[in-house]
């Protein structure tokens, strides 16, 4: 199993052109979702991580695993409505289990125009990122090198013609946010990522439509209301198509306030045709910690019906100066 499943992998990284990483928890990444959400949010600097494991119970090491930091500013000053954000943010997948390996910094830009009221945001983003890949020829298992008893004991017959590759990567993004009170906010975004399809092929036939990283579009919405005085509730949405790929994110938290500095968060998602998953979390004094859990619901499902990864995620969102007011209405959550 260990070697099918790392070959199919492969597969489709050389056959079906590579396919962006992806989060159950979306918006804990927010500049890497959509440029123009760098250095929104109601403080002066945001420092944010998020790490996945997913199918660690198949391998005992993790077909895919994914962790990323990054930290992003607001440049507002209390005079002013408009401000700029600014965000760095790394991240280094492993696939196979490390056969396949992609680290990328990412660069963003935002500015964020308000209304008089400071009530409604129009944002705008840019990033440019650097992204590079390494493909272990040693540690991969392919079809062919199978002998008649199913032992890996024959040559693989590729021909790979450079197993380090790299592109730059650039990245626009648009989101409309509006807060009609300190309670309820909501806000939507676009954005397009790898704009100029950059090229990468480990073959050598940078000609071919393979060889192309395709652009991926995608498509946010967050909104947060409450149900209570205590209680509110926060959906999300998120919709990304990339070429041949498509997936379709709904979910919803609920968050409960015990009191001014601690919060109780709790929710789930579903990953139309891929999987469902639950969260946990609590925010305190302005840290957030999210742990949540994918049970797959596809048809990759194996037989022992363990195929799930998970993901941990932190926050933090900080000022200068402790006396500062928030620079925008208060969006706890996102």
């Amino acid at each position: 199993m260990k070697h099918l499943l790392t070959l199919c992998c492969i597969g489709m990284l050389l056959t079906l052109s590579a396919q962006d990483i992806h989060f159950t928890q979306f918006y804990a990444n927010p500049t890497l979702l959509n440029p123009s959400l760098a250095g929104h949010f109601p403080g002066n600097y945001r420092i944010a991580g998020i790490y996945r494991n997913q199918w660690s119970s198949i391998t005992g090491g993790g077909v895919y695993s994914t962790p990323s930091l990054g930290a992003d500013f607001n440049f507002k000053r209390e005079s002013q409505r408009n401000s700029l954000g600014a965000g760095l943010t790394f991240y280094n997948d492993r696939q196979g289990g490390g056969d396949i390996a992609n680290t990328a910094i990412v660069l963003s830009g935002a500015y964020h125009i308000a209304n008089k009221s400071e009530t409604q945001y129009f944002s705008i983003g840019l990033a440019a990122g650097y992204s590079a890949w390494q493909l272990n020829e040693s540690d991969i298992t392919f079809f062919n090198q199978f002998d008649a008893s199913g032992n890996p004991t024959q040559g693989n017959g590729e021909n790979f013609m450079d197993t380090n590759q790299d592109y730059y990567d650039f990245r626009v993004g648009l989101t409309y946010a509006a807060y009609p009170d300190a309670r309820r906010n909501y806000r939507f975004g676009i954005s397009a990522i790898q704009v100029f399809s950059p090229e990468l092929s480990f073959l050598g036939d940078s000609d071919s439509l393979d060889a192309e990283v395709p652009v991926r579009l995608v498509g946010h919405g967050e909104l947060t209301f409450p149900l209570s005085d205590k209680t509110k509730i926060m959906p999300v949405l998120l919709v990304q198509s990339q070429r041949a790929a498509f997936e379709a994110n709904i979910g919803a938290n609920l968050g409960y306030e015990l009191n001014d500095e601690l919060e109780l968060i709790g929710g789930g998602a579903y990953r139309i045709g891929d999987a469902a998953a639950l969260l946990v979390g609590v925010t305190y004094k302005g840290v957030q910690v999210n742990f949540s859990y994918d049970f797959n619901v596809s048809s990759l499902t194996p037989a022992t019906n363990a195929a799930g990864g998970y993901e941990l995620s932190a926050r933090y969102i900080g000022f200068f100066d402790r006396t500062a007011k928030l620079i925008l209405p208060a969006l706890r959550f996102f």
